[in-house]
Order: C-alpha cells, then sequence, then structure tokens
C-alpha cells in the first residue's frame, strides 16, 4: 500500500499534467482561430476567382473534360509554349 509521501506525489504529478494539458489546449485554441481568419480572408479573393473563370469559361464554344487527355494541364495549351511576338503589355496587381 503507497505511503502518504507517494500519494502526494501521485497528486502533484496529475496537478502538472493537467496545467500542462490546459496549456496545451490554449495554444490549439489559438491556431485554429488564426487559421479560421486567414481562410475568412482569404474567401473574397477565391470567390472572385471563381467569377472570373464562370466568365472566361462562359466566353470558349466547346469545352469539354472528356477531350482532355494530357500528363500536364499545360499540354492542353500549345499556343502558350510558341515563340511569339509581344504586342501587349499588362500590370497584375494583387493586393
Amino acid at each position: 500500500m503507497p505511503n502518504l509521501k507517494d500519494i502526494k506525489s501521485r497528486i502533484s504529478s496529475v496537478q502538472n499534467t493537467k496545467k500542462i494539458t490546459k496549456a496545451m489546449k490554449m495554444v490549439a485554441a489559438a491556431k485554429v482561430k488564426k487559421a479560421e481568419s486567414t481562410v475568412k480572408a482569404a474567401r473574397p479573393f477565391a470567390d472572385e476567382l471563381v467569377t472570373l473563370f464562370r466568365k472566361m469559361l462562359a466566353t470558349v464554344d466547346n469545352h469539354s473534360i472528356a477531350d482532355l487527355k494530357v500528363e500536364r494541364g499545360l499540354d492542353n495549351y500549345p499556343v502558350l509554349l510558341k515563340n511569339r511576338e509581344i504586342t501587349e503589355k499588362g500590370l497584375l496587381v494583387i493586393h
């Protein structure tokens, strides 16, 4: 049977473990809150991208995923791989 000293040591150990667990939960909660705010901040950008892609697809007459049988997505755009004269320049600003 454990003596009084062993019991006090065990109680102290359990209390220290509780403190450590509580601190770890607080850190995890802070990380989750930060991740949530990052995701929420990115939503307007993602929504705008979806709108942009929908507008772009609406301007294309025929588009089908079934026709795409390539290893790399860039293979679908051979025009982009050809050397051509640059006639227009643009600037994309992302804030």
